[in-house]
C-alpha cells in the first residue's frame, strides 16, 4: 500500500472538516482573504498544495486551532484538537516541560 502524500492527507482532511462543519469553500476562501479558485482547486486535488500562510488562514476561518490537525489520520479527534489549542498558548519553555513529562509517561518513551 502506497503511503499518502502529506498534502493529499491535508486536502482530504480539510475537505472532510469543512463538510462536517457545513462550511462552503467560497465563503471560507473569501473570509480567509484567499482566491476562491485557489481553495476550490486545492480541495478538488487540481493543485498539490497551498502556501502555508493560506492554509493557516483557511484553518482559522474553519475553527481549526492548528493546521497540524490536518496531518492526523483522524482530524476529528477532539482530544488532540484540544491539545493543539493548549500548545498554542504555551511558551517554548513551558512546551519543553510538557514534552519532558509526556515522554516520561509514554509507553515507548519517544
Amino acid at each position: 500500500m502506497r503511503k499518502m502524500d502529506i498534502w493529499e492527507k491535508r486536502r482530504r482532511n480539510l475537505a472532510a472538516i469543512l463538510a462536517a462543519k457545513g462550511l462552503k469553500p467560497t465563503p471560507v476562501a473569501r473570509e480567509a482573504d484567499l482566491s476562491v479558485n485557489t481553495l476550490n482547486k486545492f480541495l478538488r486535488g487540481e493543485t498539490k498544495s497551498l502556501r502555508w500562510d493560506s492554509l493557516e488562514a483557511v484553518c482559522r476561518v474553519a475553527g481549526i486551532h492548528n493546521p497540524s490537525v490536518l496531518d492526523a489520520d483522524n482530524p476529528f479527534s477532539e482530544t488532540k484538537n484540544q491539545i493543539y489549542a493548549i500548545i498554542e498558548d504555551l511558551t517554548d519553555d513551558q512546551a519543553a516541560e510538557v514534552l519532558k513529562t509526556l515522554r516520561a509517561a509514554a509507553p515507548s518513551g519517544r
